[in-house]
């Protein structure tokens, strides 16, 4: 059964095709839910299967999606904001691997050590690039500063940096 206390998290405005999922941020509210096939999520949550979504989250992510709404509501691009959603669920699901306690008041502070691990995993391993972990936290950062009301970027408070290209060659 669904929770009538919690703020709506969907996207009404948005047209999605037929074999697309629907928008709904309410998986972010639940310990585990960032990392729960979308297709299957609502099902889950109303079902109770994911337990009691986690109060601390919720101003958080209802600013979250108030920031991604209006951006749409102002012309951004569908394709920007499901990169930016797809990024903060992932951002949310290394927040519940390495079980932080995840609120409004903390957002700043579990951020700086997402992107120290962003960074950690695309230099010696290089399981991705400094470039891909770049993006990965500009992408959060973006709608974190709007969610925080940074004037100064978060990223730009960050070890992360996008690296520069080589000159190359230069032909006649």
């Amino acid at each position: 059964m669904p929770d009538s206390t919690l703020p709506n998290l969907t996207f009404p405005d948005l047209s999605f095709g037929r074999y697309e999922t629907p928008w709904d941020l309410r998986s972010l509210l639940y310990r585990g839910g960032a990392g729960t096939n979308t297709k299957k999520i609502g099902l889950m949550i109303d079902a109770g299967e994911l337990g009691r979504p986690l109060v601390e989250r919720i101003e958080l992510v209802r600013l979250i999606h108030e920031v991604i709404a209006n951006a749409l509501g102002r012309g951004a691009r569908k394709a920007t904001a499901c990169g930016q959603i797809v990024r903060i669920r992932g951002f949310i699901r290394w927040v519940d691997e390495t079980e932080n306690q995840l609120s409004l008041e903390t957002v700043e502070v579990i951020y700086l050590q997402w992107t120290d691990a962003l960074l950690h995993r695309s230099r010696p391993s290089k399981e991705f690039s400094e470039a891909s972990a770049y993006r990965y936290g500009l992408a959060v950062g973006t709608v974190l500063d709007r969610v925080l009301g940074r004037t100064k970027p978060i990223i730009k408070t960050t070890l992360l940096r996008m690296p520069k290209r080589g000159m190359g060659s230069i032909s006649n």
